[in-house]
């Protein structure tokens, strides 16, 4: 999923404070040995995905990030549809299910993992 840079510069600030807060606690080093994904404290996508999908599971936390986003770019539609994107992709990495046009466009190994297909069919 190619993220708008719009809602990129409309999330840095508060990705920033994320990072710091993480630095200041001495959480940072703690994230980096427990999660594979993150390759360094320089792995900002993987602290924009955190920071995410950290902020979704809270109560309030899709209003929260609607508010942090539509604040910036003043476009509601835009700010929606990035969040329902988001939404959908994490539920989808979650169940790990994937229509054969997602695993191309993500580029999916197929090969690595256990990949339930949707089940649509052209009648």
């Amino acid at each position: 999923m190619l993220i708008c840079k719009e809602i990129l510069l409309a999330l840095e600030p508060t990705i920033t404070d994320y990072i710091t807060t993480l630095k200041k606690n001495d959480l940072m080093k703690k994230v980096i040995e427990t999660n594979e994904l993150c390759s360094g404290e320089d792995d900002i996508c993987f602290f924009y995905i955190m920071f995410l999908k950290g902020i979704l599971e809270l109560k309030g936390g899709t209003k929260r990030l609607y508010k942090i986003i539509n604040k910036k770019i003043k476009n509601p539609k835009k700010s929606r549809e990035f969040i329902y994107k988001f939404l959908k992709l994490d539920y989808k990495s979650e169940l790990n299910m994937w229509s054969w046009n997602e695993i191309i466009d993500y580029e999916i190994d197929t090969y690595d993992r256990d990949i339930k297909f949707t089940n649509y069919e052209i009648g």
